[in-house]
């Protein structure tokens, strides 16, 4: 199973102090109309009065798969006992180097930026793909992008999947 993990900061009521404090809502998304997959969209939404790490522990206490993340350490911990396999956002990371790449023009973002935007266009070629098709072409294409990187972590980052 694969699913998606986002948190948002959301205002809530501070009472007795006549203003609002920051809480948060985790929200979890299964989306598998991408790639063909059979199973409906759905989401759910918690709400949680901080980001701590033992949110997503409990929330996501009995499941097993991929979960699709945004970097935040406090979902490392549901990797450790091998039932979780994080996949990391492109996106975010993408995000970190624009804005290096804006502040300082910087060679290693700007090639990071590059290679970010050919793994794009991988993924765009295999969109609606069967999952054996998007694979093989992850394998073939997208790894030695991957490898290529200016980025530590990029293989960290990379999980070749469906």
């Amino acid at each position: 199973m694969q699913l998606f993990a986002d948190d948002t900061p959301v205002p809530v009521l501070d009472p007795g102090r006549g203003r609002t404090k920051t809480g948060r809502l985790w929200v979890y998304a299964r989306e598998q109309r991408p790639w063909g997959g059979p199973e409906p969209p759905a989401a759910v939404s918690l709400f949680a009065p901080d980001r701590k790490a033992e949110r997503p522990v409990a929330h996501l206490a009995n499941f097993k798969g991929v979960l699709h993340v945004d970097g935040y350490a406090g979902f490392e911990q549901l990797a450790e006992n091998g039932d979780v396999v994080l996949a990391a956002c492109w996106s975010h990371t993408r995000r970190k180097f624009y804005e290096v790449a804006q502040a300082t023009n910087a060679p290693i973002a700007t090639k990071a930026l590059g290679q970010i935007a050919k793994l794009y266009a991988i993924e765009a070629d295999v969109r609606g793909q069967s999952p054996a098709h998007r694979l093989a072409a992850r394998r073939n294409r997208s790894k030695p992008v991957v490898e290529g990187s200016p980025s530590p972590h990029a293989h960290r980052i990379y999980q070749p999947g469906p």
